[in-house]
């Protein structure tokens, strides 16, 4: 299994400055982790796993595109705003969260996110 960790990059989501690095470990489906730094408060991180995407190259005739997801700068938003609603404060709790996804959940997510910025056109 190789692993591979792509660089941080910052973000800026309510007004609150976070940092997100993708770490992804190559097996027969590539496993992605992503972990959310606050850079307020207790700094505190929020790991995401369960997100897998798929080599092409070392899958071809096997993968149908359906099962892969593609981590945007929206999908980190949206990601960040789901961690802060379902508990996860870094300005006061000095302990990590950890959260698993399915591709289709985070799909599901990023959908909703779309849908509140269209509406406030």
């Amino acid at each position: 299994m190789r692993k591979r960790v792509f660089r941080q990059r910052p973000f800026t989501v309510d007004n609150q400055r976070y940092e997100a690095s993708l770490t992804a470990m190559y097996a027969d489906a590539i496993q992605l982790r992503l972990t959310i730094r606050a850079d307020f408060g207790y700094r505190s991180f929020c790991t995401f796993s369960g997100l897998q995407n798929f080599d092409y190259y070392h899958n071809y005739g096997l993968w149908n595109g359906i099962d892969s997801i593609s981590i945007t700068p929206r999908m980190i938003i949206a990601l960040i705003r789901y961690a802060r609603c379902n508990g996860w404060e870094p300005e006061s709790s000095k302990s990590n969260q950890q959260i698993n996804l399915t591709n289709k959940d985070a799909e599901s997510l990023l959908d909703d996110y779309n849908a509140d910025n269209e509406s406030l056109k």
